[in-house]
């Protein structure tokens, strides 16, 4: 049996959450505060638009298709980038070290993206983007690797 009592409850927060970000290639909405050590986010994916294609270190990421139709690019088992069709009812997952963007098919797309950030306790890392390494952007945005350099080489071959 668990001890109740060995947890601190003046922490808990019994708030509804919602955080509407726009984005180049649709929006988002944060439905998981950001003080947690993972992130819920429904994502809308404008016709014809792509997130980057992005790999992590330290997080894992879940999708599941509310609406609409969208695919992600994404590498299968020898490391080859292959495009998959998501199907409505149905959840993806991708590993760490595994490169993958989203993009919206001929219909926009409504994307529920479960975001688990993973640390060296298992919990999360403070204060970092969670290990988004970016390899390729159609804004030409740079990497968020643990480096910190937004002229990183790394990322400008891949363009």
């Amino acid at each position: 049996m668990i001890d109740l009592n060995q947890f601190n409850k003046t922490k808990f927060n019994n708030s509804p959450f919602a955080k509407r970000i726009e984005k180049p290639w649709g929006w988002e909405i944060h439905w998981v505060p950001e003080d947690k050590p993972y992130m819920g986010k429904i994502l809308h994916i404008n016709k014809g638009k792509r997130l980057s294609l992005q790999v992590h270190d330290q997080k894992q990421e879940s999708w599941f298709l509310i609406n609409g139709r969208a695919k992600v690019i994404w590498d299968n088992q020898n490391g080859e980038l292959i495009e998959t069709e998501l199907e409505n009812g149905k959840g993806y997952s991708c590993s760490l070290g595994q490169r993958h963007r989203s993009r919206g098919a001929p219909l926009p797309a409504t994307v529920r993206h479960l975001l688990r950030a993973i640390g060296a306790n298992g919990i999360g890392v403070e204060g970092r983007r969670y290990g988004v390494i970016r390899l390729a952007s159609d804004r030409r945005r740079f990497c968020y690797s643990r480096h910190g350099n937004r002229n990183c080489a790394h990322c400008a071959r891949i363009w």
